[in-house]
């Protein structure tokens, strides 16, 4: 099966009200999430999703979960703002149309993590300095994995 289908099997899931479990792929939202935990995501409407949520959204090709910064309303529509949680800059704003979900718990080494909101919150508030952090582990983790693999 084709990326492409798997993302239109994956939307059609969700648009069913059913939930999808998808596996992370990169370091983008490390520490909160790391390669190979599984998200399970859940369909929202934009009513549904405040900033500090991780969300799933569609670029391109791929599907992305980054954390909801801030959503602004403007012609007709509602424009998100993301950012991964070690990336230094925003992710470029899209339309709610290309909202997937929200991701509602995850899995790391098949045990179940519930995600806290009030973390959530934190890593909004302080977005600039918890970026710095934990794009310097990422950086660390990355050397450590060259020396020992």
């Amino acid at each position: 099966m084709q990326t492409d289908e798997l993302y239109e099997l994956t939307d059609e899931l969700l648009n069913s009200n059913q939930r999808v479990r998808l596996k992370v792929g990169g370091y983008s939202m490390f520490p909160m999430l790391r390669e190979g935990d599984e998200i399970i995501v859940s369909k929202c409407n934009i009513n549904e999703i405040m900033p500090g949520d991780v969300v799933v959204f569609k670029r391109n090709t791929k599907w992305i979960a980054h954390r909801l910064l801030k959503k602004t309303t403007g012609n007709n529509s509602t424009i998100l703002i993301t950012k991964g949680d070690s990336c230094k800059l925003n992710d470029e704003p899209f339309n709610e149309n290309n909202l997937c979900g929200k991701v509602v718990l995850f899995y790391r080494k098949g045990k179940e993590k519930k995600i806290n909101p009030s973390l959530n919150n934190i890593a909004v508030k302080y977005s600039k300095i918890f970026t710095l952090c934990c794009y310097h582990m990422v950086w660390f983790v990355s050397r450590l994995k060259k020396i020992f693999h």
